[in-house]
């Protein structure tokens, strides 16, 4: 739904948020391959809005969320 009102291929935070929402799940069942995808599909999210090489707490969180993954 965020896709629809934000734009399919446009990056914004909250479409951000829904692929950590959705890997968070995967996580839980122990789904750990499919929790990384939308956990780094949250983070390319996120570079886009905040930059690449930005410093930024959002980044923090994707990359925190990917390392309790591995």
């Amino acid at each position: 739904m965020r896709r629809s009102t934000q734009g399919h291929d446009k990056a914004h935070p909250d479409i951000a948020v829904s692929f950590y929402c959705l890997g968070d799940v995967y996580y839980e069942q122990e789904n750990y391959e499919e929790a990384a995808k939308l956990y780094k599909q949250g983070l390319e999210k996120d570079r886009t809005v905040y930059g690449r090489n930005s410093i930024h707490s959002e980044i923090a969180v994707s990359l925190c969320n990917l390392a309790k993954v591995y």
